[in-house]
C-alpha cells in the first residue's frame, strides 16, 4: 500500500510540476525583458485564434460521434450543479463575514467561475504523458491518445457553458455596481419635472380615451392598425438580427473549432476522409495542424507566468482584509470538497446508468475542473473596475503561491479514489 502511495504521489507530482515549470520559465522570461505586457497579449490573442483551435479540432474531430455527444448530457448538470454549489458556498461566505455587496458579488463570481480551458487541459496534458495516464485507461486496449481526446471533449463541453454565464451574470456581478455611482445632475431636475408631467399626460389621456369611445371607426383606423402590425414586424425582425448579431460575435474561433470538430464527427465518411492514417488529406494537412495544435498548451503556461510577473497590487482602504482569502479558499478548497464528492458517487453509483460516468478520464477531468482556481479571463470583465485589485490579488494567491500544492493535492485524492475503486 506504501508503494501505491508513493507511486501515485509521484505520478501527481510529475503531472502537475510539467504545467508549473512552464509558467516559471514564462514568468522569468517576462522579468527579463524577452516578453512585454504587450507581446504577452498579442500571443494570447494569437493562441487564442490559432493555436487553440488547431488543438480542439485535431483532439475532438477524430474520436467524436453521434452517440458520444448523447452521452455527454451529464455535463451541461454537473456544471449547473457546481455552479451552485460554488454560490452557495460563497453566499455562505460574505454572510458570516459581513461583507458588503460589492465585496460579496465579487466573492460569489471568483468562486463560480474558475479556469475552464487553459489549466485543466494543460494538467491533462501531463498526465497523458506521465505515469499517471495508466489510471485513466477505461480497458486494456484504451491508448493516451484516446484518453486526451475524450479528456478535451469533457473540457470543452463544460468551458462552453461556463463561457455563457460568466460573460452574462459574471459581467452583471462585477460591473453591475458601477452604474449607479456615476449620476448626472439633470436627472433630478428631470425628476422634478415629471411629477406634473405625469398629470398632464394622465388628464390627457383620459381626454382621448373619452372621446375614444363614442368615435366611429373609419377607414383611416384601420390603416393606422395595419401600419401598427407591420411595424411590429419590423421590430421583431430587427430584434431576431441583433440577436444573430450577438450570437456571431460570441462564437469565438475556440468554439467555432470544436462546433466544427462536431459537425466532422457527424459524418463518418468526411471523419474517415480527414482522420484516416493512410489518407492522403491526413497525411498533407491535418498532420500539419496537430503540429499547430501542440504549441497551445506550452503558450497558455508561458503567457500565464508573464501575466503573473506583470501583476501589481496594493489593497485599497475601502476593502476588507478577509475578502481574497475567503475567495480563494471558497474557491479552492470548500467548493471542490462538496464538487468531488457529487462526482464521485456518480463515478461509483450512476456507471449502469450514465455511460461516461465509468470513464475514469471522466471523474478525473470533472474533479480538477471543480477545483481549478479563479478564471484568468474575469480580468477582461472587471479591468478598471472596484473589483480588479482584489482580483489581482486573488489570481496571485491562486496561481503564483497555491496552484502546485493544491492541485497536486486534488490530483493525488483522485487518483487515489480510482485506485481504491477498482
Amino acid at each position: 500500500m506504501l508503494l501505491e502511495f508513493q507511486e501515485l504521489l509521484l505520478a501527481s507530482f510529475q503531472s502537475i510540476s510539467q504545467v508549473m515549470i512552464v509558467v516559471f520559465l514564462g514568468w522569468i522570461l517576462s522579468r527579463q525583458g524577452y516578453i512585454t505586457d504587450k507581446k504577452q497579449k498579442w500571443l494570447a490573442r494569437l493562441n487564442m485564434n490559432f493555436f487553440t483551435p488547431c488543438l480542439l479540432f485535431t483532439r475532438m474531430a477524430p474520436s467524436v460521434n453521434p452517440a458520444k455527444v448523447l452521452e455527454l448530457w451529464i455535463i451541461p448538470v454537473l456544471y449547473l450543479s457546481f455552479a451552485i454549489i460554488s454560490y452557495g458556498v460563497a453566499v455562505a461566505f460574505a454572510k458570516v463575514a459581513g461583507l458588503r455587496r460589492m465585496e460579496r458579488n465579487f466573492l460569489v463570481a471568483s468562486t463560480i467561475f474558475s479556469n475552464t480551458n487553459s489549466m485543466p487541459i494543460a494538467v491533462i496534458t501531463g498526465i497523458v504523458s506521465s505515469q499517471a495516464v495508466q489510471y485513466l485507461y477505461l480497458d486494456g486496449a484504451d491508448t493516451k491518445e484516446n484518453v486526451m481526446a475524450r479528456s478535451v471533449s469533457y473540457i470543452v463541453l463544460f468551458g462552453l457553458f461556463s463561457n455563457i454565464l460568466r460573460w452574462s451574470y459574471g459581467y452583471s456581478l462585477l460591473r453591475g455596481e458601477e452604474i449607479p455611482y456615476s449620476v448626472d445632475k439633470s436627472s433630478s431636475i428631470n425628476q422634478q419635472l415629471t411629477k406634473d408631467d405625469v398629470a398632464i399626460t394622465l388628464g390627457n389621456t383620459d381626454t382621448l380615451a373619452t372621446e375614444a369611445n363614442f368615435t366611429k371607426p373609419t377607414e383611416a383606423t384601420y390603416l393606422l392598425g395595419t401600419k401598427q402590425a407591420h411595424h411590429a414586424k419590423i421590430k421583431w425582425s430587427s430584434q431576431l438580427r441583433q440577436m444573430g448579431a450577438k450570437i456571431a460575435n460570441s462564437m469565438t474561433r475556440p468554439l467555432s473549432a470544436a462546433l466544427l470538430a462536431l459537425v466532422v464527427g457527424f459524418i463518418p465518411s468526411l471523419q474517415q476522409l480527414l482522420f484516416a492514417k493512410d489518407s492522403f488529406v491526413y497525411g498533407s494537412i491535418i498532420v500539419g495542424l496537430e503540429n499547430c495544435g501542440s504549441a497551445s498548451v506550452p503558450l497558455v503556461l508561458v503567457c500565464l507566468g508573464a501575466q503573473l510577473s506583470t501583476m501589481s497590487f496594493v489593497q485599497n482602504e475601502y476593502e476588507s482584509k478577509n475578502v481574497v482569502t475567503l475567495a480563494v479558499i471558497a474557491r479552492m478548497v470548500f467548493s471542490p470538497l462538496i464538487s468531488i464528492t457529487l462526482v464521485t458517487a456518480i463515478h461509483y453509483y450512476c456507471q449502469d446508468y450514465i455511460g461516461i460516468a465509468a470513464d475514469p478520464a471522466f471523474y478525473v477531468v470533472l474533479g480538477l475542473l471543480s477545483a481549478m482556481p479563479t478564471a484568468i479571463s474575469l480580468t477582461q470583465i472587471a479591468q478598471g473596475g472596484h473589483c480588479e485589485n482584489l482580483l489581482v490579488r486573488t489570481l496571485f494567491w491562486g496561481y503564483g503561491i497555491l496552484c502546485l500544492p493544491f492541485c497536486m493535492l486534488i490530483l493525488l485524492v483522485l487518483l487515489t479514489v480510482l485506485d481504491l475503486i477498482r
